[in-house]
């Protein structure tokens, strides 16, 4: 489910930052960094579809939290099962962008292309 970059701009650097180190950071702080850096990152399609999966992810991991925090003990079992692999999956995103690659996950991948060329015709 990984590809390449095929960025012709691999070494160009992103507020002094190479793109692989901007695209590991769009995923530190959730969708606050995600937001960061999808706004201020308009010359960088590759940071942009980090940054804006970092936002979607975010998003359904607050959804996830809340939706498990009302279901009373089988809620908060799964809870207790699904978050740390939540967390392994966090963190291999933030390999996989450090690598210069893209981690497409068939739904996510859409909406997030979808967001960046319609903020690029913006």
């Amino acid at each position: 489910m990984s590809m390449n970059s095929n960025s012709n701009n691999r070494n160009s650097s992103f507020f002094g930052l190479d793109e692989n180190v901007a695209g590991l950071l769009t995923y530190t702080v959730g969708f606050v960094s995600g937001i960061t850096f999808f706004v201020l990152g308009k010359n960088s399609r590759f940071v942009r579809f980090h940054a804006m999966q970092s936002i979607l992810l975010s998003i359904i991991y607050v959804i996830m939290f809340f939706v498990l925090a009302i279901i009373p003990v089988i809620g908060w079992f799964m809870f207790i099962l699904i978050m740390p692999m939540a967390l392994i999956l966090w963190i291999a995103f933030m390999i996989k962008a450090y690598r210069r690659e893209y981690f497409r996950i068939p739904i996510i991948t859409a909406i997030v292309n979808k967001q960046i060329s319609k903020s690029e015709k913006q």
